[in-house]
C-alpha cells in the first residue's frame, strides 16, 4: 500500500518563462490556445475553415486554406496574451483524421476533386474524415479479409484514409496519381510547420493501416501483401516512401508529443513566432481529447483510483473511459494489453504512449446530426426567429423551450416529453459497433403534423436529374385478383410512383369535400407546387428549355422577371421563409435545374437556332443571361440556405 500524507505544495513561481501553443483542428475551424508551464491559459483564438461539397457524401477541405486560419489564430493569441515570443518553447497539433494529398516532387496541394482533379485556386487536396465517397473500396479493402484488419475492429471504415488513397488510385489520371504523397491532417500541420516528413504512430496505426513493427510479425509497420492485395502496390516503392516510409529505415515515426523536429524559418515567419521551436508528433482531435481529460490532473476519490499504485501511475487510465463529443462522437480507452472486441476500432499500439494499446468507438455523426435534424424541421425558420428576437443561440432557446414545456405538462423529467418517440440517428452509416456506413436512421412516433404525400414527393423530387425515380412499397391486394374501385384505398396502395400517388390523391381529395377541407391549406399549396416541379424536372429532363423556364416563372419562386431590381431580388429573397418546408428544401433543385435551362437556352441561341429576328435574339440572350446574375444575387442573400455546389455552378454560368 502507498501513503499519502505529504502535502503537495502548489506551483506558484513568482515569475513564469515558458509558454506553449497547441492548436486544435476541428472539422470547422481551427483553434489555438497559449498556456503557461503552470497550464494557466493565457489567450484563445478560433477562425472559421472552408469546407467545399462538390457532390453529396463529398467534403472537402484545404490544408492551405487551414494553415492560413491557423496562422491568423497565433499570431492573435501571442498579441492578445503579451507573452514574449522568445518566451515560447513549443508547439503542438491536432486534427481531425482526413487524408491531406502533396505533390512528391514540389510539395505543393494536390486536388482530389474529381472528375478532372484541376485546382481551382483554392488547393483543395484534403478529403475529411466524415467524407463517404469510397464504398466500392471500402468493401473491396474488407473483402480481403487481410490480419490487419483485425487491428481496426474487423472492418476497416470508410471514415479511414486508406479508402480515400484506392479511390484516388481508380478515379486520377495514372500520371497524376503517381506524383502523390499521403499524410494525415495532422501530420501534414507537423510538415507544414518543420518540412520534415516524421509521420505519428496515432495517426498511420489508427487511421492508415499501420501496424507497429513486432505486433503480429509486422517486419515494417506498411503490409506489403495488402497493398498489392487492394490495387496499391505501387506505394510500396521505395519503401512505402509516398506514406511516410519505414520507421528507423526511410522515414521516421512518433508518438504523441515526441519531438518531430523545429519550426522553419518559412513557417515561423507565417506564425509571428522565432525560428527553432520545438514542434511535437501530432494526434488525432479525438485523442488530444484523451489527453486532456483522462490524461488531466483530475481530483478522484479513494474509491476510484487503483490503491495498490502510485495515483499518478499510467496504470490509473486503464479504469478511466474518455468521451470526446463535437461534429462526431468517439468514445477511448486504454490498456497495458490488446483488447479484440468486434466493431470497436483497435487495438492500437503506441499512438499515445509507447508499448501501450488504445480502443475507440463512437458514432459519425452527433453535433452533425443534431444541426441537420434542426435544419430540416419544418418548424426551423419559426425557431430561429423567436432564437433570434430573444438574442439567444438555437441550443439555448430550445433548452429553455424544454424546460418550459416540462412544467406545463407537469412532466417529471424532460425526456418524459420524448417517451413516444424513438429515433435512430445512424443517418450517416454506424461507426460502431455494427461498421456499416449504408446503415440509415429512422424515427417512430412522428404525428399527422404533415401529409404522407408531400413529404414522399418531396424525396422524390429531390433525386438528381438521371437518377432512377424513387419508388412506394407497393402493397399486394390479398385474394389474388381482386377489382377495386379505382381511386379506392387499395389501388392507391398499389401505386409506386409518389408523383403518381400525389396526383391520385389530389384528385381523390378534390372530390370529395369531407377530406378537402381537412386538409390544412399550406399542405394543398405545397402539394400543388411540388407537382409543378416534378413536371418541371421532367422537361428539363426532355430537354425542354424555354417551356421549363416558363414553369419555373408561374411558380413565383425565383426572381426571373427581376431585371437586375435590388428590391425585387430582396422581396424574393424574403419569401423565401414563408415557404413551407418541403417547398422550400427543394428551391435548390429548382435553382440548378432554372442553371441548367438559362444556360442551354443561350447555346441554342448563340449557336444560331432562333428564327427571329437579329436584335430578338440578342435581347433574350442578355435576359437569360440578368437571369443568371440576378439569381446569384438572391442565393448570396440566402448563402447559407444552399449547398457550395449551387453557389460554383452560378459562378460558372455567369463567366461563361
Amino acid at each position: 500500500m502507498y501513503a499519502y500524507n505529504k502535502p503537495i505544495k502548489a506551483m506558484e513561481p513568482p515569475n513564469v518563462q515558458d509558454h506553449y501553443i497547441g492548436i486544435d483542428v476541428g472539422t470547422g475551424s481551427a483553434r489555438a490556445c497559449i498556456i503557461d508551464e503552470t497550464g494557466d491559459i493565457k489567450a484563445l483564438a478560433s477562425e472559421n475553415i472552408k469546407l467545399w461539397q462538390p457532390e453529396n457524401g463529398y467534403y472537402e477541405q484545404s490544408t492551405t486554406d487551414i494553415w492560413k486560419c491557423i496562422c491568423e489564430c497565433v499570431r492573435r493569441v501571442v498579441q492578445e496574451s503579451l507573452v514574449n515570443p522568445s518566451q515560447i518553447k513549443g508547439i503542438g497539433f491536432d486534427a481531425t483524421c482526413s487524408l491531406a494529398v502533396f505533390a512528391n516532387d514540389t510539395d505543393e496541394p494536390i486536388p482530389v476533386t474529381g472528375p478532372k482533379f484541376d485546382n481551382d485556386g483554392n488547393d483543395r487536396n484534403v478529403i475529411l474524415w466524415l467524407d463517404h465517397r469510397p464504398v466500392e473500396e471500402t468493401d473491396k479493402i474488407n473483402a480481403t479479409g487481410h490480419k490487419l484488419l483485425k487491428y481496426v475492429g474487423g472492418k476497416m471504415s470508410i471514415e479511414m484514409e486508406i479508402p480515400k488513397v484506392l479511390w484516388l488510385k481508380n478515379n486520377m489520371p495514372p500520371e497524376l496519381f503517381d506524383r502523390c504523397k499521403f499524410y494525415d491532417l495532422a501530420d501534414a500541420l507537423t510538415h507544414l510547420a518543420t518540412g520534415n516528413e516524421t509521420r505519428s504512430f496515432c495517426s498511420t496505426v489508427c487511421k492508415q493501416g499501420f501496424v507497429p513493427v513486432g505486433v503480429d510479425g509486422s517486419v515494417k509497420g506498411w503490409q506489403e501483401d495488402f497493398y498489392h492485395e487492394i490495387g496499391l502496390g505501387d506505394l510500396v516503392k521505395d519503401d512505402f516512401k509516398r506514406m511516410g516510409g519505414v520507421d528507423g529505415v526511410s522515414g521516421k515515426y512518433a508518438s504523441a508529443g515526441e519531438c518531430v523536429g523545429t519550426l522553419s524559418r518559412l513557417a515561423a515567419s507565417q506564425l509571428g513566432l522565432p525560428e527553432g521551436i520545438a514542434v511535437g508528433s501530432g494526434v488525432i482531435d479525438a485523442y488530444a481529447g484523451w489527453i486532456g481529460t483522462v490524461g488531466a490532473k483530475v481530483e478522484l476519490t479513494e474509491e476510484e483510483l487503483k490503491t495498490d499504485v502510485p495515483h499518478n501511475d499510467v496504470t490509473q487510465a486503464f479504469t478511466r473511459l474518455a468521451a470526446v463529443a463535437g461534429t462526431s462522437t468517439c468514445h477511448l480507452a486504454m490498456s497495458k494489453n490488446p483488447v479484440f472486441v468486434p466493431g470497436v476500432w483497435g487495438p492500437y499500439r503506441d499512438v499515445l504512449i509507447p508499448e501501450f494499446w488504445m480502443a475507440e468507438g463512437g458514432q459519425s455523426a452527433t453535433g452533425e446530426l443534431l444541426r441537420h435534424m434542426l435544419d430540416i424541421h419544418p418548424a426551423y425558420n419559426e425557431t430561429m426567429a423567436l432564437a433570434k428576437a430573444e438574442d439567444k443561440h438555437i441550443y439555448d432557446f430550445l433548452n429553455a423551450h424544454l424546460e418550459y414545456l416540462a412544467e406545463k405538462h407537469n412532466a417529471p423529467a424532460i425526456s418524459y416529453l420524448g417517451r413516444h418517440h424513438f429515433f435512430y440517428g445512424d443517418l450517416w452509416g454506424n461507426r460502431s459497433p455494427i461498421a456499416d456506413a449504408k446503415m440509415r436512421g429512422s424515427m417512430i412516433g412522428l404525428d399527422s403534423d404533415k401529409s404522407t404525400d408531400n413529404m414522399a414527393l418531396c424525396e422524390a423530387i429531390s433525386l438528381e436529374i438521371g437518377e432512377d425515380p424513387m419508388r412506394l412499397m407497393p402493397v399486394k391486394p390479398r385474394g389474388g385478383a381482386q377489382e377495386t374501385e379505382q381511386g379506392g384505398s387499395l389501388s392507391l396502395a398499389a401505386i409506386d410512383d409518389p408523383v403518381e400517388l400525389a396526383k391520385t390523391m389530389m384528385t381523390m381529395y378534390e372530390r370529395d369535400a369531407m377530406f378537402y377541407r381537412n386538409i390544412q391549406d399550406q399542405n394543398k399549396i405545397a402539394c400543388r407546387v411540388l407537382l409543378e416541379m416534378s413536371a418541371i424536372k421532367s422537361l428539363v429532363e426532355a430537354s425542354q428549355w424555354a417551356q421549363c423556364l416558363d414553369k419555373i416563372r408561374g411558380l413565383d419562386i425565383l426572381p426571373l422577371e427581376a431585371g437586375g431590381d435590388a428590391s425585387t431580388i430582396r422581396a424574393y429573397a424574403s419569401k423565401f421563409s414563408s415557404l413551407s418546408q418541403p417547398v422550400s428544401i427543394n428551391v435548390s433543385n429548382l435553382i440548378m435545374w432554372t442553371i441548367i435551362s438559362c444556360v442551354r437556352q443561350r447555346e441554342q441561341l448563340v449557336n444560331g437556332q432562333f428564327s427571329g429576328n437579329e436584335g430578338t435574339r440578342r435581347m433574350m440572350v442578355e435576359q437569360l443571361k440578368q437571369m443568371i446574375l440576378d439569381l446569384t444575387t438572391y442565393t448570396s442573400q440566402l448563402r447559407y440556405r444552399f449547398p457550395p455546389h449551387l453557389h460554383e455552378a452560378l459562378a460558372r454560368a455567369s463567366a461563361e
